[in-house]
Parts: C-alpha cells; sequence; structure tokens
C-alpha cells in the first residue's frame, strides 16, 4: 500500500521566508523593521507576513506553483523563527492564527497546498517552559524538559544546559520526556487538524526514530494525505521505510546537479550514477515524493552559485522541472535574484518587474 500523498508526485513546491517576501500589514512590523530592499543581516526585519503572501498568491498561481512552503511561522523572537517562544500561536509580525486560516483557506480555494516547518528539535530561550526552568531552577515543573548541566540556568551567551550545536539561544528539547511529546504532539494535532498539508521537519535526523515513528501514526491519523519530508542533507533511507517521513529536501540532488552543470566536476555518466544512488536508497514512491531543490534558506542562490550564468540556471532547472520528484523553487529564483550563503541569501523578494529578468520567470514558468 502506498505510504506517500498522491498529490506530491505532481506538485511544484515554492519555499517562502515570511519576513523576506511581501509586507502587506505595516500596522504589525516589528519595531525596527528596515526599508525594503536593504541588506539583510541575521537579525534584522523587513516585515513580511501572512497578508502579504495572501496579496501575492495571483502572482504564486500564474507561476504555476501548486504547493508552498513557508519557513517558521510561530511566535519567536527572531526574522527566522527556528527559536519558538509558542508553538501554538503565529508570529505578531507575521499576523493572527486567524489570519492563517484565512491564508489556508484561500489556498485550497486556488488548488494550493500548505506545509509549515516543524522545529521540535529545540526551542527559543523565551519558551514558557525555559523560562520557568530559569526562573525557578530545578524545582521548576520544567526542568526535565531540557538538560541542565547546573543550575542557575547562564544566559545563552554562555550555556551550561544542551543547546543545538551549541546556540544558547536554541536550547535543546528532550523530547523522550512524556511531557514534552505530549507537547509536541497536542500542537501538531492542532496544526494538522487546522488544515495544513504537511510538515517539513527541521534537523529532523537530531531527533530519535521512535519519535518519529509515533509523530508519523498521529500525523496520518488526522490525515492519511498530509506531507512528511524532513530535512536530512545526507543518506535519508533511514527515514524512508514508510513508517517515518514520505520524503525529504533533496540536497543530495542538489549537489549532483551542482558537480555536473556548475563545477564541471563530474562526467554526464557520473552524474546519471549519482542521481540513481539517491533513488536507491529509498522506496520508488519516495523518489516521486522528494523536494528537488537547488537552493534554500540555507544555501546561496542558484544563480549566484553558478557566477550569474543565467544559461547554466536553466540547464539546472531543466533538470530540476523534469526530473522524477517534486521540484522546489526557493522565492525569487525564478526572477533571478542572487545571494550568498545566510543571510545574504535571504534578502526581500523583488517585486519591481523592471528588475526581473523576465525572460527567466517565463522560463521557469
Amino acid at each position: 500500500m502506498p505510504f506517500t500523498p498522491p498529490w506530491v508526485a505532481d506538485a511544484i513546491f515554492y519555499q517562502i521566508f515570511p519576513d523576506r517576501f511581501s509586507n502587506g500589514d505595516r500596522s504589525n512590523d516589528p519595531a525596527g523593521t528596515e526599508e525594503w530592499g536593504a541588506k539583510p543581516t541575521p537579525r534584522n526585519f523587513f516585515g513580511g507576513d501572512l497578508r502579504g503572501i495572501i496579496e501575492r498568491l495571483p502572482y504564486l498561481k500564474d507561476l504555476g506553483i501548486t504547493a508552498i512552503y513557508l519557513n517558521p511561522i510561530f511566535t519567536a523572537g527572531s526574522n527566522h523563527k527556528y527559536n519558538a517562544a509558542d508553538y501554538q500561536s503565529i508570529d505578531p509580525s507575521f499576523g493572527s492564527n486567524d489570519i492563517f486560516k484565512e491564508f489556508l483557506r484561500i489556498c485550497h480555494t486556488e488548488s494550493i497546498r500548505v506545509v509549515i516547518d516543524g522545529v521540535f528539535n529545540h526551542t527559543g530561550t523565551d519558551h514558557r517552559a525555559f523560562k520557568d526552568v530559569k526562573a525557578r531552577g530545578a524545582v521548576s515543573s520544567y526542568a526535565g524538559w531540557y538538560n541542565i548541566f547546573s543550575y542557575p540556568v547562564q544566559p545563552p551567551s554562555k550555556p551550561n544546559y544542551e543547546c543545538w550545536w551549541n546556540y544558547g539561544s536554541l536550547p535543546r528539547l528532550m523530547v523522550q520526556n512524556p511531557d514534552v511529546r505530549n507537547h509536541l504532539f497536542e500542537i501538531t494535532r492542532y496544526w494538522t487538524e487546522l488544515g495544513v498539508d504537511g510538515w517539513r521537519l527541521d534537523v529532523a535526523n537530531e531527533i530519535p526514530h521512535a519519535f518519529w515513528k509515533d509523530w508519523r501514526k498521529l500525523v496520518k491519523s488526522i490525515n492519511p494525505d498530509c506531507y512528511i519530508t524532513g530535512e536530512i542533507w545526507t543518506d535519508a533511507s533511514a527515514w524512508l521505510q514508510g513508517d517515518e517521513f514520505d520524503a525529504v529536501m533533496n540536497y543530495r540532488f542538489r549537489e549532483a546537479c551542482l558537480d555536473y552543470f556548475v563545477r564541471g566536476t563530474i562526467s554526464g555518466t557520473a552524474f546519471v550514477a549519482a542521481l540513481n544512488h539517491v533513488r536507491s536508497t529509498a522506496p520508488e514512491e519516495s523518489a516521486f515524493a522528494m523536494q528537488n531543490l537547488l537552493g534554500s534558506h540555507d544555501t546561496e542562490r542558484i544563480l549566484t552559485f553558478c557566477r550569474d550564468d543565467v544559461g547554466t540556471e536553466r540547464l539546472a532547472v531543466l533538470m530540476q522541472m523534469t526530473y522524477v520528484g517534486a521540484p522546489m523553487v526557493y522565492y525569487g529564483d525564478e526572477i533571478g535574484m542572487t545571494g550568498g550563503k545566510d543571510p545574504d541569501c535571504r534578502r526581500t523578494m523583488i517585486w519591481d518587474e523592471s528588475r526581473w529578468n523576465t525572460e527567466l520567470r517565463t522560463y521557469y514558468k
């Protein structure tokens, strides 16, 4: 019996970093919001929000997009929102839960699916559980939610607790703790029942398999067609056996394309072999559900990697759009946006059409 949602094989994804796509409501802009088009930094804000995305849905519809993947949208103090303070509320700078419901309704009316980012490996330091541990120490009822080495809890600049890649702003959740698990399952149920069409799972390889097996059962019990894709940059075969993820962000596809089309370090035969190897490490139906990307919020933009050679980008895009799997366009790549590694790859979307490479956009379309 197939374990991947049938709609994904024909999907064309578009990845949106919400703060940088479109500002549709200036009244919810964070303090110090910078002028659209200014240089992105790790900490600045530009005011992109859900209302802005709603207003730009006709653009996406015209481009041919059938699914949107949103970087995190839950309440958090950063521009990227990977440091959740509250998993059950949309960040006020993006709108509200009601506006998200409106966004979902309109997308579904336009036959566009919505995949949201699940960041379950860690929270931010503003999460109520971590704040309680910091305030009350070992007697906090949330003390077991994190791996605290000693008390009192120290500031993020000198963390004395387990955190993601030693970033003190991202204390790691102990997902094996029943209370943590219940919390994460509760918010998963809330958003899945609300109608999201899928979950992209952040740093999915850093969470135990047992958690994901049970998490999948929950999601699929609510909506069997809900798509589950993991952020795994290497061989993901262990997660693609039908009892955890449907697919992953296909960074290995990206690397093969860069090696062949851009770096020129492999032959055509070796390129085919690389792609076949990726497909051989997972069930065939996962291959058809893979998110085939050429760039993301974590990489240089494809045109920049191609040294501004549009012809090279077009070749890579041709492969992306015709190969087995679901192509995923990183916002702005279709109009020729450029940018180096994070944060430069997170520039604001260009809406001045005179600055577009219109031929490239037509090619993507």
